[in-house]
């Protein structure tokens, strides 16, 4: 395996490296061979191991099966309308770009959060839509994009009850940065505007 090729590839920001006293990615590669003292387990016992992690932390049961003629159908509807399109894989890449997004960036104990949001109202202090990024860990995988449907219309005086609200309603099975942290990036975006 080429380590530096897979590193740039990764595309791993330099603040996150430097929060880990890091200065390449390749120190945040590891392969499965070094893991394994030099011996490569067959592929085999991998997937194994794979299968029961998955079915032992999300609590379901996995078999293997052929895919159906239906599900590839719908596979390759959603690869042809959604997910296959330059427009849903670059979307995120650079909210900033649009001047009426207004974004900031926190540092958690628990990782970096970042609020790319717009307002709306006349007096610009309702959440008209918000995406949260960064490299922090939530389990269920869609705790935040509830969230950020959570907030639509929501005023800015309400962020903090309401993302407090919401991670009362809604347990997670792992959170990495209080939530507090959140509503405090979503304020700090407001804040700030575009020049």
């Amino acid at each position: 395996m080429d380590v530096g090729k897979m590193a740039s590839l990764l595309n791993i920001p330099a603040a996150k490296l430097a929060r880990h006293a890091q200065q390449d990615a390749r120190q945040r590669v590891v392969t499965l061979r070094e893991l394994q003292g030099g011996v490569m387990p067959d592929a085999a016992r991998v997937k194994q191991a794979l299968l029961q992690g998955f079915e032992d932390r999300l609590g379901i049961g996995m078999r293997i099966e052929t895919i159906s003629a239906m599900e590839e159908s719908r596979a390759r509807d959603c690869f042809d309308e959604e997910i296959g399109r330059d427009d849903f894989v670059y979307e995120i890449d650079d909210p900033t770009q649009d001047a009426a997004v207004r974004s900031a960036t926190v540092d958690t104990s628990g990782g970096r959060i970042s609020a790319h949001l717009r307002l709306e109202g006349s007096l610009q202090n309702r959440i008209r839509e918000v995406l949260i990024t960064g490299d922090f860990f939530v389990t269920p995988p869609n705790t935040v994009l509830n969230l950020e449907a959570a907030l639509r219309g929501v005023l800015l005086t309400e962020v903090p009850a309401t993302v407090a609200h919401f991670f009362a309603s809604n347990p997670t099975g792992l959170l990495s940065s209080p939530p507090s942290e959140f509503a405090n990036v979503i304020l700090r975006a407001a804040e700030n505007t575009q020049s």
